[in-house]
């Protein structure tokens, strides 16, 4: 067996992690989990808010932390701005926070910005402000971006992610512009799941109970072949050990490897489902280290170690290409990103 500080000195070298501090957006951007959970669920999404006395077993092990959910805003986290105050005082290398959703006041941004002055923050906006709820449903573009001029004024580090559609893609350079003028770095992502309309449409139908249970248990086994389908064709690479990728705590309190092994699609496949036994929540331990020390995760890491074709169909879905990667990341000296994948 791998020991626990073997791994965490190969695979977890830069110790970042992604935490799911709630459960809460105000959001529905039609490819999100969130919007996918709510279309195939007759129940509310599960999960939580971050307490302080969580947060504070898992700040001493990790380098880097994310306040970035899958389904949720991190800002609407009840214990937020508690959290953002531990990650200043206790002097943590880098915080980030990654937020898109609207309806917390001009006065909560600024109190925000103060507590933590270090803390990294990124802006989903998706072209020009008043177009950017065409894909995030519900989003104020134009009260967003305010705030994150007001963050630069404020000398926060500020970053404007901006995913490319074919509805804002002639706007680019106008933006490119306008973040230039402002001083403000540009991280723009090229998703070939450009189409959102067709998952509009299709989220727009109202199921019934049966329908929704047929259609997740469609969707599960279509994705599971889709992993299966890669793998005949392609290389395993995984990110979270050749890469620095983030691992990610849910707001149910559980740890996995990255974000896409957190998803209810894909949480009953082989090696993914034992990283949601009761015995791992972060509730039932001390520290973190006996989480990663488990015989769970130092078996999974083994096995793509010694045997990646053991590896289940997501890992095959995300991280495997001809090449053994699936993703461009590239920076230009201008501040500005491109991430494909």
């Amino acid at each position: 067996m791998i020991s626990v500080n073997e791994y965490k000195k190969r695979f977890f070298k830069n110790k970042r992690l992604n935490i799911e501090n709630t459960a809460r957006c105000t959001l529905l951007c039609p490819l999100c989990k969130r919007s996918t959970f709510l279309h195939l669920n007759n129940t509310s999404l599960p999960g939580t808010d971050l307490t302080p006395s969580q947060f504070k077993k898992i700040i001493k092990y990790f380098k880097l932390i994310t306040f970035g959910g899958q389904l949720s805003d991190p800002v609407f986290g009840r214990h937020f701005l508690e959290l953002l105050d531990i990650c200043y005082k206790e002097k943590l290398p880098k915080t980030r926070v990654l937020t898109a959703a609207t309806g917390k006041s001009e006065d909560w941004y600024k109190t925000a910005f103060k507590t933590n002055p270090d803390a990294i923050w990124t802006f989903g906006i998706d072209g020009p402000p008043h177009l950017s709820s065409t894909y995030r449903i519900n989003q104020d573009g134009e009260f967003l971006f305010k705030m994150m001029c007001l963050a630069k004024e404020m000398k926060i580090k500020t970053i404007w992610q901006y995913i490319i559609f074919p509805y804002n893609k002639k706007y680019v350079e106008e933006c490119k512009a306008r973040a230039e003028q402002l001083g403000i770095g540009m991280f723009f992502i090229e998703s070939e799941r450009s189409d959102f309309e067709q998952a509009k449409k299709r989220k727009a139908i109202k199921l019934s109970a049966e329908q929704k249970k047929q259609t997740k248990e469609k969707w599960i086994k279509v994705l599971e072949q889709q992993g299966i389908k890669n793998k005949n064709l392609n290389n395993l690479k995984p990110r979270c050990i050749y890469e620095e990728q983030e691992i990610t705590l849910s707001s149910e309190g559980y740890f996995t490897p990255c974000c896409w092994t957190d998803d209810e699609l894909y949480n009953q496949q082989p090696w993914i489902n034992s990283f949601f036994s009761p015995h791992l929540h972060i509730d039932n331990n001390d520290t973190v280290d006996n989480i990663f020390n488990s015989k769970e995760w130092r078996r999974f890491f083994k096995m793509l170690l010694k045997n990646p074709n053991n590896a289940p169909p997501v890992c095959f879905e995300y991280c495997a290409s001809a090449k053994g990667d699936h993703e461009i990341l590239k920076s230009d000296k201008h501040g500005e990103t491109v991430r494909k994948h």
